[in-house]
């Protein structure tokens, strides 16, 4: 089972799919590198209030 299975009445006790996306305030400085590759690692799209989405600069 996954961690959320159960503890939504609306999923019905499934586990959710789709992506993850950890949505910010606006960043008015740099998010740190770490943070970016930690979150590509985890498959984890961050994305502020305005839509900008953050990743790690090629």
């Amino acid at each position: 089972m996954g961690a959320n299975a159960g503890i939504f009445e609306e999923n019905e006790g499934n586990i959710l799919k789709g992506q993850t996306i950890l949505e910010v305030p606006v960043q008015e400085e740099p998010v740190p590198e770490s943070v970016l590759r930690y979150a590509a690692k985890e498959k984890i799209k961050i994305r502020d209030t305005e839509g900008t989405i953050y990743r790690i600069k090629k």
